[in-house]
């Protein structure tokens, strides 16, 4: 669960779904609220929150933007073929941060790592963001409808190794 907002004895959760969490020291309770009562400003806050704790306070790198935003746009590249939705900066319930999420066809997913400098780190996300995102449809953690990706300027062997052993795809880009 990750706090959007939070005051004296006030918490609202993100977890796949909205939450109002009211607590005092007397009792705790949980109830569902519809999404028009959390604004917009909120949900970007807390976007803006979760990618600062990714990136840290300078924010993304331009290379590492524009390899991200070239992928996203070029699905093709890794051999992902009848994509529905491109998601960029994709937020799991556990604010983990994905850089691209591709949604294709029959149900089928895959997420994408982006580095361009130190890559094992990327793959460690990578194989952890394939699980979460199987977690979060409820299938098992070894389903073939999700597929994981890094993309880095440079492999080494223990990082092509990694990926090998765990099922990742490993692919070269420089932009």
């Amino acid at each position: 669960m990750a706090c959007l907002s939070t005051g004296r004895n006030v918490c609202i959760f993100f977890c796949g779904k909205l939450r109002y969490n009211i607590k005092t020291k007397y009792y705790s309770q949980t109830i569902p609220v519809k999404k028009s009562f959390i604004s917009v400003k909120n949900e970007d806050r807390t976007k803006k929150v979760f990618l600062e704790r990714k990136y840290g306070s300078t924010g993304e790198g331009e290379l590492h933007r524009k390899l991200k935003n070239w992928i996203a746009e070029h699905p093709d590249f890794l051999g992902i073929k009848n994509v529905k939705d491109v998601k960029i900066e994709y937020i799991f319930p556990s604010g983990d941060i994905a850089d691209i999420l591709f949604i294709c066809n029959s149900n089928k997913f895959a997420v994408v790592e982006i580095e361009t400098n130190i890559v094992l780190p990327g793959c460690f996300q990578a194989l952890k963001y394939r699980t979460l995102k199987c977690a979060e449809l409820g299938i098992d953690i070894n389903s073939n409808n999700v597929k994981s990706f890094v993309v880095a300027w440079n492999f080494d062997k223990s990082e092509k190794d990694f990926c090998k052993k765990y099922n990742l795809s490993a692919f070269i880009k420089i932009i």
